[in-house]
């Protein structure tokens, strides 16, 4: 066994250079993802993304706006959209990798949700949860 050392050295780096080489050409994490932001909580009260509050103390409005901007800007392209369906037809047409969807009073609703607890009305549940629709037509 030790006679050839030189084929047991390949035989053991063999795979450990394989795996370095696929990791460097692979895996490393995506960047420049457009992402379909549609915020109805911003559009009902006629603000914008651009716009849109976000308070670092312990205010609690406009926690949809509080998360969209906690997103990595160096994997995801932020681009706004007014209606749902159009940020849905985005993604059909491949110019949008997914889709995420706020309600009206997502923060009002999720405020609820947090002093009801487990006596929350469906309403208060639907309300208070964000959509997510991905692109899925490219699975390899």
């Amino acid at each position: 066994m030790w006679r050839n050392v030189g084929v047991m050295l390949f035989i053991f780096a063999l795979p450990v250079m394989q795996v370095i080489l696929f990791c460097l050409a692979i895996g490393r994490d995506p960047t420049g993802l457009h992402l379909a932001i549609v915020n109805d909580e911003v559009t009902r009260n006629n603000l914008t993304m651009e716009t849109c509050p976000v308070y670092s103390n312990c205010t609690i409005k406009f926690l949809s706006c509080r998360y969209i901007s906690s997103l990595r800007t160096d994997t995801i392209i932020k681009d706004e959209y007014r209606r749902l369906e159009d940020a849905l037809d985005a993604v059909k047409q491949g110019d949008a990798w997914g889709v995420i969807h706020f309600n009206e009073n997502f923060t009002d609703a999720l405020s609820a949700r947090m002093i009801l607890g487990q006596t929350s009305d469906e309403e208060t549940l639907e309300e208070s949860q964000f959509s997510v629709w991905l692109d899925m037509s490219n699975q390899q």
